[in-house]
């Protein structure tokens, strides 16, 4: 990242212009989409930002600058010097569609607050600090990147079905997901404690706490529909029980934070409340199987 920094400051000092470059080849396929709706749910801003750069130059991925963009923009918005650095070199140049100096001065501004040396030259270099706008995340397609998809909050007269109730769901749906109830019960109970309308501070809904882009990879249409979110959440932990190769603590870890995290960290991620979820699910289950 700071080698292609330092080679995009030297472009623009020797040649003292802009570049415009082609946006996106191609369109998408499905399975690029779900890899990078997988990406996008990661927490790791180095890899959302590594990520970007392959979409953004083709590096062992199709060209995606929508993919690029987006997943810089959860990077920059938590205040990540470098993809805020490399929003502003999209915007400079025009990557996106024309160029846009005070969007691309917002965002330098940005990263130079965060201590990019590299972000201070250029705001010199194209009087960024005269333009005043806020950061936003233009897409190729003239929308604004959302700061989080807002699903509908239930209605009120939705009745949070009984305990009992979702056992007998868990019971029948289980097994077509090649899961065992038991797993899908301590799930539940780790994430929303049987309530079909929790809602966590990260917009994770329902009994599963499905996050939006997990809920629509899944093929869920109503987030807070129970039995709809107990499918989706049971397809989600049958695709990390095969992926990790029916590897229980893999696939709670990444149930937890996210695939990407376990992959990035070869195990189990080093974030306490990932290791408690993982330790207490796997501890009632080893109980469950001594009672029987």
């Amino acid at each position: 990242m700071r080698q292609k920094r330092l080679v995009h400051l030297s472009a623009l000092l020797l040649v003292a212009s802009f570049c415009t470059a082609s946006a996106n080849a191609g369109s998408p396929t499905v399975n690029d989409t779900r890899e990078f709706e997988s990406q996008l749910s990661s927490t790791q801003v180095n890899q959302l930002t590594d990520w970007a750069v392959a979409y953004e130059h083709g590096r062992s991925v199709k060209k995606n600058l929508t993919f690029a963009i987006k997943l810089l923009c959860k990077a920059a918005r938590k205040e990540y010097a470098l993809a805020q650095y490399e929003l502003g070199w999209i915007y400079m140049n025009g990557r996106h569609g024309e160029r846009d100096l005070a969007l691309a001065a917002a965002w330098f501004q940005k990263a130079a607050s965060n201590g990019d040396r590299h972000a201070k030259q250029l705001l010199r270099l194209i009087g960024g600090r005269d333009r005043q706008t806020t950061t936003r995340c233009l897409l190729p397609d003239g929308s604004v990147f959302p700061k989080q998809i807002v699903y509908s909050e239930p209605k009120d007269n939705t009745p949070n079905p009984e305990i009992q109730k979702i056992r007998a769901w868990v019971k029948q749906l289980a097994p077509k997901y090649g899961l065992q109830p038991r797993l899908v019960l301590e799930v539940i109970r780790a994430e929303s404690n049987f309530d079909a309308k929790a809602r966590s501070a990260k917009n994770a809904c329902g009994l599963m706490q499905l996050i939006p882009a997990t809920a629509k990879r899944f093929g869920v249409t109503d987030i807070w529909d129970p039995v709809e979110n107990l499918k989706g959440g049971m397809a989600y932990l049958q695709w990390l029980k095969n992926y990790f190769k029916g590897d229980l603590r893999l696939t709670l870890a990444a149930y937890n934070a996210g695939e990407a995290a376990v992959i990035d960290h070869q195990g189990v991620p080093p974030y306490t409340e990932t290791r408690r979820y993982v330790s207490s699910i796997t501890r009632r289950m080893a109980r469950a199987q001594q009672a029987l």
